[in-house]
């Protein structure tokens, strides 16, 4: 305090001025230093919308037509951290985050490939959903432009999943001297339906540009054979010995943020000061990889940090993000509304895509979806909702992600529109993370269990087969064989299907696609519930394993592991009532033996021949009595297929 004061006093007496006059200095200085502050403050903080603004006027005055969009670029240009790229598919690791080889900057990669000494004349770059592609596009725009003038290269932007982007293509002067760079490939709904003649008509199209750019969805293509290799563009120039003749598309890939990468970005957007909400912000990167992997969904951050709000997965992130916005919009339009609003657009933008060839909506039909008893409240659905409007005055999601996220809460809120069309590999992984949160108790799926998975045609949608491929399914397989039984009532509405079929009653496992048998005749009757011997059920094996059931051959004999799983399910266990029930099974080496399945639950049990024989023979009255279960046959098939064409009808 005598510091303060021995400094208040010497600059009072070098300025001359008493103490009074000093503290009305003083506090004007402050102010007018923290008014250039906030001036510097808000200068820097709307840079992002000066810059997409001029790339806007340059692309219109360039070509004579943009497909900028202002708003979206001037998010891809805010706290853009500039990723790497590989050659190596880092979606083939079980953790995106895992070190990749051969990573170099994305920069140094374009400067390499759009160079004049470059061969490759067609690049295509892949990446997971949010991992930043249409930001790259926008950053290398912008990065160009900033160049001087002698130095700036020529470059187009035209996002595909627009109609008539052919005829602009073919329409744009001076091809020779241009760079194509288009975007999304995967929104593109020609390349939905056959994306390597898709492939093929716009690398044509583009034939005479200098170098054409294209970015994709990986897991657009189902393989990594899938992804175009040859261009169909044929060479004019003289070629070496062996060469194909035509324009080979090298392809690479974005790589998600290491480390360096992650506390640059945290750096940036929170400040040197902010030491606490940066400890935060690695924190829950840490807790939530996806962060990383998709850098889109960084710009949640700051309120997850603020809000200190439980977040364990992608579905529950978007969710929050959503509900966030909603609640910003909340004195412009109730959050129910817009949340109705949302719903019913993403599932109209996305149903209708291909009709419309476009994964955007016209204001005219846009309008039909306003929830307003006054017209002129319109607007406020307009320009207060989750959509951006392109130059032309069509309506689309802001991020496309936010849009498939938006479509599977409306189907997990009953609009089995849904249901009617193909959904992508990230709508399935986002209805998984749903159902997983559900089971731990944070969401509303569990009580949607039976009417989603048992009454509702999923076939279409994909959304058992490829919650099979992507491995949601398998993790929960892995469960189920760990010895947990308070696992199985969660999971056997999920992938058992039980019904009667022709009086036998049929179990359809979906995640082992395989289909069981019990011979037993009608299930509901208990008297007709029948046990062979063991000559019997090795007859009746034969019989089946050579004929055709169902429409399907090659049944066999159950093994016995795989019966014992299906009886942790009480859905199983229950049809067989409190006496139990003895059923034949294949042990390794393919011997016959009996699982006698308790009633009660308490003690189920293998019991093997000699040992069943051993048992009857220490009781007199039963020595000649022959063993005797129920036949269980089993055979690899489409269980889901198998349940709608011979069980939907019988589902008991």
């Amino acid at each position: 305090m005598n510091d303060i004061t021995q400094l208040f006093t010497w600059t009072q007496n070098l300025i001359g001025l008493d103490k009074g006059e000093l503290l009305l200095k003083w506090s004007f200085l402050s102010g007018l230093f923290g008014l250039v502050v906030a001036i510097i403050g808000v200068y820097y903080a709307r840079a992002s919308v000066r810059q997409s603004t001029k790339l806007e006027e340059v692309q219109q005055v360039r070509f004579g037509f943009t497909y900028i969009d202002r708003e979206e670029c001037g998010i891809a240009l805010q706290h853009y951290i500039e990723p790497d790229c590989s050659s190596v598919d880092p979606s083939c690791e079980d953790d995106l985050r895992a070190l990749i080889p051969s990573r170099q900057s994305v920069r140094h990669f374009f400067e390499g490939v759009l160079s004049p000494q470059s061969k490759y004349k067609h690049i295509i770059v892949l990446a997971e959903t949010g991992m930043g592609k249409t930001s790259l596009l926008y950053n290398l725009l912008w990065q160009n432009y900033k160049l001087r003038p002698s130095k700036r290269r020529q470059i187009l932007y035209i996002p595909l999943g627009r109609p008539g982007v052919l005829d602009k293509i073919s329409g744009v002067k001076d091809k020779t001297e241009t760079i194509l760079l288009l975007d999304a490939f995967d929104e593109d709904t020609e390349a939905i339906l056959d994306h390597h003649e898709r492939m093929v008509s716009l690398m044509k199209a583009a034939g005479d540009f200098k170098r054409v750019v294209i970015t994709c969805r990986t897991q657009f293509f189902t393989r990594d054979e899938e992804i175009p290799k040859e261009s169909g563009v044929v060479k004019i120039a003289p070629r070496e010995a062996g060469d194909a003749g035509v324009y080979l598309i090298y392809k690479t890939y974005l790589a998600p943020f290491d480390r360096a990468q992650i506390k640059k970005w945290i750096r940036k957007r929170f400040g040197i000061l902010r030491v606490f909400a940066r400890y935060q912000a690695s924190s829950l990167i840490e807790k939530i990889p996806e962060l990383a992997v998709r850098p889109f969904l960084l710009t949640a951050l700051p309120d997850l940090i603020r809000d200190r709000e439980k977040v364990d997965n992608i579905f529950e992130l978007y969710g929050y993000m959503l509900k966030k916005w909603f609640e910003r919009e909340a004195r412009w339009i109730e959050p129910s509304k817009l949340e109705e609003f949302s719903h019913n657009v993403a599932v109209d933008i996305y149903v209708n895509r291909e009709k419309r060839k476009a994964e955007r909506l016209p204001f005219e039909e846009l309008q039909q979806h306003f929830n307003v008893s006054v017209p002129a409240d319109g607007w406020k659905f307009k320009s207060r909702s989750l959509l951006n409007r392109d130059s032309e005055g069509n309506f689309k999601f802001a991020h496309r992600s936010i849009m498939e996220y938006v479509f599977v809460d409306a189907y997990l809120r009953g609009n089995l529109k849904c249901l009617e069309v193909p959904w992508t590999e990230f709508m399935v992984e986002l209805f998984w993370k749903a159902v997983l949160s559900s089971q731990n108790n944070r969401g509303n799926v569990e009580g949607m269990r039976e009417s989603i998975f048992i009454s509702e045609d999923l076939r279409t949608a994909g959304i058992l087969r490829e919650g099979l491929r992507i491995g949601s399914l398998r993790d929960w397989d892995s469960d189920l064989s760990m010895n947990k039984p308070s696992f199985s009532d969660q999971y056997s509405g999920l992938f058992i299907r039980i019904g009667v079929v022709n009086d036998t009653l049929i179990i359809c496992d979906l995640l082992k696609n395989r289909v069981y048998a019990f011979l037993i005749g009608n299930a509901s009757e208990d008297s007709k519930v029948f046990a062979v011997n063991r000559v019997e059920a090795e007859s009746l094996a034969s019989k089946w394993s050579q004929g055709n059931h169902f429409g399907i051959s090659g049944w066999q004999i159950v093994p016995d592991n795989e019966l014992k799983r299906l009886f942790r399910f009480p859905s199983i266990r229950n049809r067989f009532g409190a006496f139990g029930i003895r059923l034949w099974v294949r042990l390794n080496g393919n011997n016959l033996a009996v699982l006698n399945i308790d009633g009660q639950g308490v003690q189920d049990e293998i019991v093997q021949i000699p040992t069943w024989k051993d048992r009857l023979n220490s009781n007199p009255s039963a020595r000649n009595v022959d063993i005797s279960a129920v036949m269980v046959q089993v055979v690899d098939a489409d269980a889901e297929a198998f349940y709608f064409r011979s069980m939907r009808q019988g589902y008991d």
